[in-house]
């Protein structure tokens, strides 16, 4: 079994660093025991890389997937909290938007010099709301998290 999640993620661009899309380089006729299973944000276009026919411009294989309660509630909680970030004092916004833009992680350090703010002012965003947008690699960095997820 074969799990491709994030297709709709795949960075290729024609002339670009990259020769195929991920997509492109699914097989076309797998082995018989095989199985693929791709995931994709619903109505994006295929790279155009991929052949006209291939199984994933098949339609009838297709099978949208309802979202889980769960997961409604959490979006939900996760743009009421962004909203509240977004329109914060006391230097969340600019948390946030650091946090959001960074290529890497940002540690504490990072945080509290790019943004002016005392350790401790940091340190309670961080563990308080920021917290819950943002993934822990490490103890001492944060890096956003991925785009699908809020």
């Amino acid at each position: 079994m074969l799990v491709v999640d994030g297709l709709d993620e795949d960075s290729y661009l024609p002339g670009g660093r990259h020769e195929s899309s991920i997509a492109a380089l699914l097989p076309t006729s797998p082995a018989a025991e095989m199985r693929i299973i791709v995931s994709s944000r619903q109505d994006l276009p295929l790279p155009v890389d991929v052949p006209g026919d291939h199984p994933l411009r098949d339609t009838l294989i297709v099978k949208a997937l309802s979202p889980l309660p769960y997961a409604q509630v959490t979006l939900l909680a996760a743009k009421r909290e962004l909203t509240r970030l977004l329109l914060g004092t006391s230097g969340e916004p600019d948390l946030l938007g650091l946090i959001a833009t960074a290529h890497g992680g940002l540690s504490h350090r990072d945080l509290t010099e790019l943004t002016g703010l005392p350790v401790a002012t940091v340190n309670q965003h961080l563990t308080d709301a920021v917290s819950d947008l943002v993934l822990i690699i490490r103890e001492d960095a944060y890096v956003r998290t991925p785009p699908s997820s809020c």
